[in-house]
């Protein structure tokens, strides 16, 4: 028999989303300057996915909202424009670094057909350091659809104060195919809808009652100016890695760090060990980037196609 907590979860569903889009619009909410990118209807209502433009938080609102000058330049406006500016690159591009003495953990959660899930990693984290733990998750719908017992679990984590979990978009259904080249795979592969692929995936964390941040993870890090210029009209930043642990890359400060949850490559799991090891690490979120004084870091490492599918 399921775990209560996962009869719950379904009834997130009940309650329809409907007439899901994009917007842009300027507001204000609660006396703070928000960027509504989102808007949809539920139980006859209207619902804005908003983006605080000072700290990047999101949160969903239900109408009305007040409106604001657009004219006015923002951090979030700020940051939306550098990580999605040229030069454009297959891979090696977006947010790789953020300029501070932390570290910052992501975790992919690719389609996968493995069962379960690296729970020890993320109970080591829970045991290991202060709670709550920042951790950001790169997650599809395909994973969530193949995995409810362990989404829910995630859930549970963040309910309980363990886990600060920021909810990043890996796209709905993460296409991939073994014997195409890059340029040709991935979300550039031919007939992909790359507004839906983001859009579906939000739409299904907002119905499990989870609210999408503004980061994104491109699948296999790989993307075209096309592809970034459709991020940046949506208004979510794209994120790398220059510690990819899988392939060998190692910390260091300001490092985002990329492993894999699926157990689709549990190597750069067993290489994670060392942030258990004394003294700790100082774990930061994405969300530091917003903090002033934390500057843009770079590297010129090279990437190669990752080992989630």
């Amino acid at each position: 028999m399921r775990p209560l907590f996962i009869l719950l979860l379904g009834i997130h569903l009940l309650y329809g989303i409907e007439n899901y889009r994009a917007i842009n619009e300027a507001v204000m909410y609660g006396n703070r300057p928000c960027r509504a990118i989102r808007s949809y209807d539920t139980n006859h209502t209207r619902h804005y996915l908003l983006v605080d433009e000072t700290t990047l938080v999101t949160r969903i609102v239900a109408a009305p909202l007040s409106a604001r000058e657009h004219n006015i330049t923002t951090t979030y406006q700020t940051l939306l424009e550098r990580y999605t500016s040229p030069p454009y690159k297959l891979q090696d591009y977006g947010l790789t670094a953020i300029g501070s003495g932390r570290i910052y953990i992501t975790t992919d959660l690719c389609p996968s057909s493995k069962r379960g899930f690296e729970r020890e990693f993320y109970q080591k984290l829970i045991d290991h350091y202060p709670n709550p733990v920042d951790v950001t998750l790169f997650i599809c719908s395909r994973w969530i659809d193949r995995h409810p017992e362990e989404f829910a679990q995630l859930k549970q984590w963040q309910s309980e104060k363990k886990l600060n979990i920021v909810w990043g978009n890996h796209t709905h259904s993460h296409p991939f195919h073994p014997s195409r080249p890059l340029d040709e795979n991935f979300l550039l592969s031919r007939g992909v809808d790359i507004e839906r692929e983001i859009l579906e995936l939000e739409k299904k964390l907002i119905g499990y009652g989870v609210t999408p941040s503004v980061f994104f993870r491109f699948p296999g890090l790989v993307q075209d100016e096309k592809a970034v210029l459709t991020l940046r009209r949506l208004g979510l930043i794209p994120v790398g890695t220059n510690a990819w642990l899988a392939k060998g890359e190692k910390i260091h400060k300001g490092s985002i760090i990329l492993l894999h949850g699926n157990r689709n490559e549990h190597e750069g799991i067993k290489k994670a060990d060392l942030l258990f090891r004394q003294p700790g690490y100082d774990i930061g979120s994405l969300l530091d980037i917003a903090r002033p004084g934390e500057e843009k870091a770079t590297d010129g490492s090279k990437r190669v196609v990752p080992g989630g599918r």
